[in-house]
């Protein structure tokens, strides 16, 4: 049974486990995923299987996923630890979106990642490419800051950053 991190309609929020490999690749494959990536390249399985058991066992990475039930799982949200920086990544599947659940998914890990770092003084970064107007508004109602923007591959991002986690 998954441990509750928080209630959504009767649903949860855990750590992913190697149970989870397979919907992870549908999710980074999924074509609104890929748009919104850094890379819009497919995800090869053999890239994606070596990634994930990597992430699983890295101290520094924190994925989570969402769902009604352990067979309706329907969001991931990643933080990765560099220095005293985490970088957040999510995504909410297809059959999911424009129900509000980006900023649930969102605010429940904060809380979460927060409650694992404990009192570490960590600030939380976004890279939103500028196209992706919905996932900047969330980042906004989190108190998300935008600090900048960047070009990476020739894609303009917008980078918003959460200063103090214990704003959360």
């Amino acid at each position: 049974m998954a441990k509750k991190l928080i209630d959504i309609d009767g649903g949860f929020f855990r750590r992913a486990t190697e149970e989870d490999i397979q919907i992870y690749f549908d999710w980074v494959n999924e074509a609104e995923v890929r748009k919104n990536s850094v890379s819009s390249k497919p995800i090869l399985w053999e890239e994606h299987e070596s990634w994930f058991r990597k992430k699983l066992n890295d101290e520094n990475a924190f994925l989570y996923v969402a769902g009604l039930s352990t067979q309706e799982l329907w969001g991931q949200v990643r933080f990765d630890i560099t220095e005293n920086t985490a970088y957040i990544d999510y995504s909410v599947d297809a059959a999911y979106r424009n129900q509000g659940l980006g900023f649930v998914l969102l605010l429940g890990s904060l809380k979460t990642f927060k409650e694992e770092v404990k009192d570490q003084a960590i600030q939380i970064k976004a890279l939103v490419k500028k196209e992706n107007i919905a996932s900047g508004k969330i980042f906004k109602k989190l108190d998300f800051q935008l600090t900048g923007t960047e070009e990476i591959e020739n894609q303009m991002y917008d980078i918003y950053t959460l200063s103090v986690l214990s704003k959360i």
